[in-house]
C-alpha cells in the first residue's frame, strides 16, 4: 500500500522496484487492518499475481474453492467467497460510499441480482451492510474496460 499514489503498485513490485507485473496491493483509502466494509485488493492479470482469479469462471472451481485466508501480523482473517463476475472498470471505492449503510446494501443487492452466464453468485450467502467483505480485482484479457471481481465475506477472525 503506497501512502500517496493509488496506482504505484500497478507498475512496481513489493520491493518498490519497477515491475510490469506490479504486485498484490490495497490502496491507502482502505486501512491495512481489513476493517473497512469493503477492502479492495488489486493485482495484475498475470501469472504470479491475480491471473489465476479467472479460474473462478469455471463453476466447479467456484463451488470447490470458496475459503480465503488473509494473514495479518497478529491474526488470520477467514472469508467465504460468495461472488465471481466480470464488472466494468469503475473504481469501486471512489464510486460507492461503503460506509453509508444504504449505499452498501444497494451495492450488495446489485451484486446478488447479477444475471450473466459468466457470473457465479452464491444466492444463499447471507451478506449485508453489517458484514465486511473483500473484493479481489484484476483485469480481463482483451477487455480493458472490464475488471474481474471475486468477492468474499468475513466469517472468522483468529489469532496467530
Amino acid at each position: 500500500q503506497d501512502s500517496q499514489d493509488t496506482a504505484f503498485y500497478l507498475s512496481h513490485n513489493e520491493d518498490r522496484e519497477a515491475d510490469d507485473g506490479g504486485c498484490i496491493y490495497t490502496e491507502y483509502v482502505n486501512g491495512k487492518e481489513f476493517t473497512d466494509n469493503n477492502t479492495v485488493i488489486y493485482g495484475r492479470n498475470v501469472s504470479g499475481r491475480f491471473g489465476k482469479l479467472h479460474q473462478y469462471q469455471d463453476r466447479d472451481f467456484f463451488d470447490k474453492n470458496r475459503k480465503l485466508l488473509i494473514y495479518l501480523p497478529e491474526q488470520t482473517l477467514e472469508y467465504e467467497i460468495f461472488a465471481a463476475y466480470p464488472y466494468d472498470d469503475r473504481h469501486l471505492i471512489a464510486s460507492f460510499d461503503f460506509s453509508d449503510e444504504t449505499v452498501y446494501n444497494d451495492y450488495l443487492e446489485s451484486v446478488f441480482s447479477i444475471r450473466r452466464i459468466d457470473a457465479f453468485i452464491d444466492e444463499s450467502a447471507q451478506v449485508s451492510a453489517d458484514d465486511r467483505i473483500i473484493t479481489l480485482s484484476t483485469g480481463v484479457t482483451d477487455h480493458p474496460e472490464e475488471r474481474y471481481l471475486v468477492q468474499a465475506v468475513l466469517t472468522g477472525e483468529g489469532g496467530r
